[in-house]
């Protein structure tokens, strides 16, 4: 559970969350008027804020990623393993592929290490940390191919955009075929490694065509060589 979303700047509104239901608004008062819109209060910015600090990519010059941001941290309060634990990750380039961990870690499978009087993840261990532990994946996970992963699965359960909302199935435009049938398969407990390795037969076939193209213009290069040689002769 997300207890809290909380940031290192005074002028960021920390958000609290209680058991249960949960429901975001813009206010509205006695003095707004039709034109008064609810676009642009951060709704989707506190979606956006979340994922970050469970690893998500930052944007380049947009959003989180934009330049009046740098120098930001944004940090979430919430339980694994049954402890509240705090994890901050800053909006600085040099510093956004980690996280800062305060709390209890000793029952996790990967624990932080001391650097400069903070307990550290890489961005790559906190989310295989977190595949472990809300998804049950191995550790190693991340480096399979066509694998279910922790930010496959949680884009399901976080949604963010209005195309994630228009198909259950999908969670973003554009999303790959195999990824939507490994990751919905593994969320309903059916056997995804079927849909892995399909995409594995369709990658050696398109592996091979490419080859069979490759030697065929090759071949054909070769002729139309000897072609232009014999005429010059």
């Amino acid at each position: 559970m997300i207890h809290a979303v909380r940031c290192n700047h005074a002028s960021f509104k920390a958000v609290e969350f209680r058991p249960g239901f949960n429901v975001v608004l813009a206010d509205r008062t006695e003095e707004s008027g039709s034109k008064d819109s609810r676009n642009g209060l951060g709704k989707s910015t506190l979606i956006e804020i979340i994922h970050f600090c469970l690893g998500a990519t930052l944007p380049t010059a947009r959003g989180l990623g934009s330049q009046n941001l740098q120098g930001w941290a944004f940090s979430l309060d919430l339980t694994l393993t049954n402890k509240v634990i705090t994890v901050t990750r800053s909006i600085e380039k040099k510093e956004s592929h980690q996280v800062a961990i305060e709390g209890d870690t000793t029952s996790w499978p990967i624990q932080p290490k001391e650097k400069e009087g903070q307990r550290i993840l890489s961005l790559i261990k906190w989310k295989a940390l977190l595949g472990n532990l809300l998804f049950g994946l191995p550790i190693d996970n991340e480096d399979q191919k066509f694998k279910p992963t922790f930010r496959g699965l949680i884009s399901y359960f976080i949604r963010r955009g209005r195309d994630a909302f228009s198909t259950p199935f999908e969670n973003h435009r554009k999303q790959l075929e195999w990824d939507k049938q490994v990751n919905n398969a593994f969320l309903l407990g059916l056997a995804w490694e079927d849909a892995r390795d399909l995409q594995l037969l369709k990658d050696q076939k398109k592996l091979l065509d490419n080859i069979k193209k490759l030697k065929k213009d090759t071949d054909t290069g070769v002729a139309i060589g000897i072609l232009d040689i014999s005429k010059n002769n």
